[in-house]
């Protein structure tokens, strides 16, 4: 694309009027000419960007290449057989993954951002993209600054963190520049669109970082860490192995080929990574059918490790409507002369004109006292959450303060703590309206020096939602500790929790004009945080943390915003402002934070069905990687009854039944199921524990069978064989194990499986062939599976079809071998967890560190 398609400047500038804005003809004209707000959207996933990504991997080139080497060695055609299972596993994977996808992107139609502009005179909502050079925007607080504007009328504070790293607002007067990426955080006013598309600033600093990147994830990094091991073992495996082939047994390209790739293709766990995203693209489709937009598909598995959940009063416990029920003037009270002693209704009416700030606390003053321009504003500042007060300066009647009575107060809060605490103790949200003699510029500088004076306490009801209690509650049930977070007066916020079941709701304390280092420090020492500024909740949010936390974060305004980025799962209403639905992973369409327990849920549902699921594709590769290692090191030539000293498995297609039925089909079974039990330990560790007992009671039989092979009477294909039934059927005993609890439907599917591959093995023993009709090609069972020697364990000749006998000997081996596998399993699983009861904490801590460094393949 053109780098310079959407910011060609034309000379034809215009300077439309505050209120007026462009006109119709002046709009098309910048259509025309493409001075439009759109961005080359390089970076962005595209159903291109998907295919490529599922079809093109690590292990796709691996099984190409096994491909290949098998053809050049004139393999069967049933020996292609993994290619279908490859094929299905990318084409599910690639069908998920673009479903998701559509999904998402329909959903994020209802989160994407508006913005407000001013055309023909007409406050009027458009999507970003619609914005035209020389537009008129309208921003208020919380609104994202989308385009780079100049300030023409009015004045906000901003933060442009995004684009400097510092967090401190900064205030934007008349003249003013305001950069896209930033966003206000308190005042409101028109500005002028400067730049458009990729000329803007954020634009200009964000360029080479737009491509798309894959969140971190603990399951990703821990696979992608136990596949970097087991890429370097398939590479040294495979070229030791056709060395030892055709060096020490003289075998030819062909047989060695062959039994390398059956080595090498049961090595490779490539399901596990199909079998995440395919959890994580199901579970973000049941999330929208709830209307939560998932925006991080990721950060869904952290919610299965949430411990604390940290949340703001107002939007959450309550629905965010406040309502003034009445308010008490103080002035009677004042020994101040105070000139004419204007109405308080006329004051707060005329500070609501002035300021026309659009958060809750500003809508319930308008609600209650309305507009007026009876007394003429001067200067002003609109709120924010950071200094807790807004400043207006009227006519005649003096500079007036609206905002947090012990803020404002100072030193004299003490004559009206015990009142005030009185209405907090009721739950009522309590805003002093103040006056001061100091200068409003040095107010609005440096902030009150004064205590200023006492005009009226205004009471404020916040509405609870009527399922915040059940939500607290289903918290509390699964060991997730609440923290309250508020800019509110504690003991108000106490309250609220209190009402709603927040257990230790009367461990409070205000953070006003305390320390950074101090928060820090009590941060777990206490339930509910009144008073508390933006750069304090995300201290808050960081200690807990560090302490050993997986912490959750939910919110609404852009106070939230510094502390949402700090949690490892933020979430955000979509009430709340612009700025702080884009920075959020999850985003709750209908604001309704009844919501959240299903949200949890599904974390903890991807990361338990993935762990089970996983441990079912490992025990395969750890037998395999195992009996690798006993070929190599001459344990199979040494007791193979002619000396074959070849891998084990005899060919890929022997590997098919255990695949589909044993691990495929079931893995993909279990990663559907419903299990919110909270999720615990180290995701590699715990995988692994649960796959080590079945690899290696598969290792042992095999030996086993090797050892007494020779005493039987068997060949070393009868014993290859022979391994691959053992390993079959005891990797349905690993199913059995993750089957449980058993209820009908899991018994139906086990039964099944089990039964498809018994008969299954008895068509390949009775030699049956069938005839695919018109294309007339043959096909035998046995061929299919690789067993074409097994009818050797037959008494009767190949030719009897459908009457045979099962050689005693050999085949009750492996019955006893596989019933012996369950036995062996449990032992070695009580060994193993013995074993992880007496490993220190240290070390889990360290395996914990260094697999979240890992980086998936």
């Amino acid at each position: 694309m053109n780098k310079n398609k959407y910011i060609r400047i034309s000379q034809n500038r215009y300077n439309p009027p505050f209120d007026y804005g462009l006109n119709d003809t002046q709009v098309h004209s910048r259509i025309e000419t493409k001075l439009v707000n759109k961005t080359d959207k390089k970076g962005k996933k595209t159903y291109f960007h998907i295919i490529v990504k599922n079809f093109i991997t690590f292990f796709n080139i691996v099984y190409f290449l096994i491909a290949l080497l098998l053809a050049s060695a004139s393999a069967e055609i049933s020996d292609f057989m993994f290619v279908l299972i490859v094929l299905a596993n990318t084409l599910i994977g690639t069908f998920q993954e673009i479903r998701s996808k559509h999904t998402i992107d329909q959903l994020s139609i209802l989160s994407t951002p508006k913005v407000m502009v001013v055309r023909n005179g007409q406050k009027q909502e458009i999507a970003v993209e619609e914005i035209v050079l020389d537009d008129i925007l309208y921003l208020t607080i919380g609104k994202e600054i989308v385009a780079d504007a100049v300030v023409i009328q009015g004045g906000v504070e901003v933060n442009e963190s995004q684009l400097t790293g510092e967090s401190n607002s900064i205030n934007k007067k008349e003249g003013y520049e305001l950069y896209s990426g930033s966003f206000v955080v308190a005042g409101t006013c028109y500005a002028k669109v400067e730049h458009v598309g990729d000329s803007n600033e954020i634009n200009k600093l964000t360029s080479q970082a737009k491509n798309y990147k894959r969140p971190k994830s603990i399951i990703l990094s821990s696979i992608g860490l136990f596949l970097k091991v087991v890429s370097f073992i398939f590479v040294i495996t495979g070229v030791s192995m056709l060395i030892l082939y055709m060096t020490k047994y003289q075998k030819d390209f062909s047989v060695a080929v062959k039994s390398t790739s059956a080595a090498l293709i049961g090595m490779i766990p490539a399901g596990i990574y199909l079998i995440t995203s395919v959890s994580l693209a199901l579970s973000q489709a049941r999330l929208a059918k709830k209307r939560t937009l998932v925006q991080d598909m990721y950060c869904i598995e952290m919610l299965a490790r949430t411990d604390v959940l940290c949340l703001d009063k107002t939007g959450t416990l309550t629905d965010g409507t406040m309502s003034v029920i009445r308010f008490l003037d103080k002035r009677i009270e004042s020994t101040d002369d105070f000139v004419e002693q204007p109405k308080i209704e006329d004051i707060m009416s005329s500070i609501n004109k002035a300021l026309m700030d659009t958060n809750t606390t500003s809508k319930a003053l308008v609600n209650y006292f309305g507009y007026s321009r009876i007394y003429k504003p001067i200067e002003k500042m609109s709120f924010s959450s950071e200094r807790k007060y807004s400043v207006v300066a009227l006519a005649k009647i003096g500079n007036f303060l609206v905002g947090a009575p012990e803020v404002l107060l100072k030193g004299d809060f003490k004559k009206y703590s015990s009142e005030i605490n009185e209405y907090a103790k009721e739950g009522l949200r309590v805003v002093a309206l103040t006056h001061s003699l100091e200068n409003i510029d040095s107010i609005i500088e440096k902030g009150i020096s004064e205590p200023a004076i006492l005009d009226a306490l205004i009471l404020i009801e916040d509405q609870i939602r009527p399922d915040a209690y059940e939500t607290i509650q289903y918290f509390k049930d699964n060991d997730v500790d609440i923290k309250i977070i508020s800019g509110d007066n504690p003991v108000t916020v106490s309250e609220v929790a209190r009402r709603v079941g927040v257990d230790r709701a009367n461990e409070y304390i205000s953070l006003d004009g305390m320390k950074d280092e101090d928060v820090y420090q009590i941060a777990n020492s206490y339930t509910v945080f009144g008073r508390v500024k933006p750069e304090q909740k995300k201290i808050i949010v960081k200690a807990l943390k560090d302490s050993g936390k997986t912490v959750a974060m939910t919110g609404d305004g852009v106070n939230d915003i510094p502390a949402l980025k700090e949690a490892d799962c933020s979430i955000a209403m979509a009430s709340g402002n612009d700025a702080v639905r884009k920075v959020a992973q999850l985003v709750l369409l209908d604001s309704n934070f009844s919501s959240m327990p299903s949200v949890v849920q599904e974390g903890r549902r991807v990361i338990n069905n993935v762990e089970r699921s996983a441990s079912l594709f490992l025990v395969k590769t750890l037998f395999i990687i195992l009996l690798a290692i006993l070929t190599l090191v001459g344990f199979v030539g040494h007791f193979a009854p002619d000396g074959d000293g070849t891998f084990p498995i005899a060919s890929t297609k022997q590997l098919l039944l255990l695949e589909g039925f044993a691990i495929g089909i079931p893995s993909f079974y279990l990663a559907i199921q419903s299990d919110f039990t909270k999720f615990k330990g180290n995701f590699l560790f715990n995988v692994l524990k649960k796959a080590l007992p079945g690899a290696l009671a598969i290792t042992i039989e095999v030996m086993v069978a090797y050892i007494f092979a020779k005493l039987l009477g068997l060949t070393s294909m009868e014993v290859k064989t022979l391994s691959v039934l053992c390993a079959t059927g005891t990797c349905f005993m690993v199913l059995f194990l993750a089957f449980k609890p058993f209820n009908r439907q899991r018994i139906i599917i086990f039964i099944s499986l089990v039964c498809f591959v018994i008969f299954t093995i008895m068509l390949s023993m009775a030699h049956i062939e069938f005839i695919i009709p018109i294309v007339n090609i043959p096909i035998n069972f046995n061929s299919i599976f690789g067993f074409e020697k097994l009818h050797e364990l037959i008494q009767n000749p190949p030719g009897s079809s459908y009457e045979y006998s099962v050689n005693a000997t050999g085949l009750m081996m492996a019955i006893i071998l596989i019933m012996f596998s369950y036995v062996l399993i449990t032992a070695l699983t009580a060994l193993f967890g013995t074993i992880e009861k007496k490993l220190n904490k240290s070390f889990i801590d360290d395996l914990q560190e260094f697999t979240n460094q890992g980086r998936s393949i």
